[in-house]
């Protein structure tokens, strides 16, 4: 076991995730996430006394999703570009969670990409909200589709991360305004008015935009979901769907993420 000092700890990680192929590192104080998040999505509920909460990001390929309107086979070369980043996160965050223990000697615990979901007011969320806390750590801000937004890779990052009770120094958080004034771009794009200014109406983004055999037809999803709110028993089977047997699925939607000027300056400059 190896201790270091708390600003060498930092470099350290952030070297570590930089060697692991990630493109951002940030550090939030988990206190700080904690005041913010509902009850049973801190990461407090996860790790009791967690002090640090450590985001990183890829960029997803820019040409990734100029396959996703080629037909079914370049919504499958979106697919798997989509899950082969969720991956590859996976295991970054897997492999810092042990770096840090290893380092600090204090316990860490590795936050995936995508699954587990749990259930909160009828909807799907992650067990605590990665682009939430990637803004508190500093590494972009929310534009009005709810999407991370970051100053070099734009909309194009997915996430993962890692809490610990390790005490990193946190980055700042970025409180900017990315949506240039008065656009409403995204919300214009979304074939079924699922925006509501910086927030989603998930269940009707999803209607759209997922594609998965255990969620055909809609209509049942939905009813499950709307059980959920009315009977303990459905919330759990949920829960249990989602984390067991849908692990992957295909986004049939990337209409706002496109449309946004964000995405457009970074598919730009990997235009050829």
């Amino acid at each position: 076991m190896v201790y270091t000092k708390r600003s060498d700890k930092k470099k350290l990680l952030t070297g570590r995730a930089a060697a692991l192929g990630m493109d951002l590192c940030g550090i939030a104080d988990a206190a700080m996430v904690d005041e913010q998040a509902p009850d049973g999505f801190r990461p407090a509920d996860l790790l009791e006394g967690a002090r640090s909460v450590v985001i990183i990001a890829q960029r997803m390929p820019a040409g990734s999703l100029r396959t996703s309107g080629a037909g079914d086979a370049g919504g499958v070369l979106f697919l798997r570009s989509f899950w082969n980043s969720g991956l590859l996160l996976d295991a970054a965050a897997q492999t810092l969670a042990r770096f840090i223990e290893e380092r600090t000697g204090a316990p860490a615990v590795p936050i995936p990409a995508y699954t587990p979901l749990r259930i909160y007011g009828g909807e799907p969320r992650g067990v605590v909200s990665l682009k939430h806390i990637a803004q508190l750590a500093g590494l972009g801000s929310l534009g009005k589709n709810s999407l991370l937004i970051n100053e070099a890779h734009g909309n194009t990052l997915r996430l993962a991360g890692v809490i610990t009770r390790a005490a990193f120094t946190p980055d700042r958080p970025n409180l900017s305004d990315p949506c240039p004034p008065g656009c409403t771009l995204c919300i214009d794009a979304c074939p079924v008015g699922a925006i509501r200014d910086r927030s989603i109406a998930i269940n009707d983004c999803m209607r759209l935009s997922i594609r998965h055999p255990m969620m055909q037809p809609y209509a049942l999803t939905r009813f499950l979901l709307w059980l959920s709110k009315k009977w303990k028993g459905a919330h759990r089977m949920v829960e249990d769907m989602n984390n067991m047997l849908v692990t992957f699925y295909a986004e049939s939607c990337t209409r706002c993420l496109e449309a946004c000027p964000h995405y457009r300056r970074v598919a730009a400059r990997y235009a050829g």
